[in-house]
């Protein structure tokens, strides 16, 4: 009998042994879980505060959409819109382009094609704008916008001396001097 009570003392022993392990790998297993839930959380909130923080949150513009939408109500619209624009008809616009790519050597670049340059170049003379305005409205860099004004000058000055004439006026007596300081002397580059 004693060693049938023992061997029961032993199992009751080792049942309860094995049950307070089972209880400890189920707490240890539990606190695992309650980690990871806690790390996966932050981990989300910190992916979330970052998206939030740092992506865009506008949506994305098509420059060369809205550039040939704008190019095309100005070259393909009605006469008074390209009038009322550029101060110059469409035939007389695309006459000039002409004329500035053959005589005047305006070239394309690899991104502006010329009749854009010359539209852009017309819609600052005509209205008096400043480059940030036309590189608003043309979607262009203020930079691309200057250097195109720049490129369409310069051609304009070499077409000038066969398509502009120039007066030469010759003041005298007392009319000379009240225009003395205006003298204009224009050289060609």
């Amino acid at each position: 009998m004693f060693i049938f009570h023992a061997e029961m003392d032993t199992s009751i022993v080792n049942d309860s042994i094995t049950s307070r392990k089972r209880k400890r790998d189920e707490e240890e297993m539990r606190e695992l879980e309650e980690t990871m839930f806690i790390v996966v959380t932050m981990l989300l909130g910190a992916m979330t505060w970052y998206y939030d923080t740092y992506f865009v949150k506008e949506p994305a513009r098509n420059l060369e959409l809205e550039r040939r939408g704008f190019l095309n109500r100005l070259f393909r619209g009605t006469k008074v819109d390209c009038i009322e624009q550029l101060r110059v008809s469409k035939r007389a616009f695309f006459k000039l382009c002409k004329i500035l790519k053959e005589k005047g050597q305006l070239v394309r670049t690899s991104n502006v094609p010329t009749t854009e340059v010359f539209a852009m170049f017309l819609h600052i003379l005509a209205h008096n704008l400043k480059y940030r305005v036309v590189h608003f409205s043309y979607c262009r860099s203020k930079e691309t916008t200057s250097r195109s004004f720049n490129n369409v000058l310069r051609a304009v000055m070499k077409v000038s001396r066969e398509y502009l004439k120039f007066h030469d006026y010759n003041l005298e007596g007392p009319e000379a001097n009240k225009w003395k300081g205006f003298e204009v002397s224009l050289k060609f580059v």
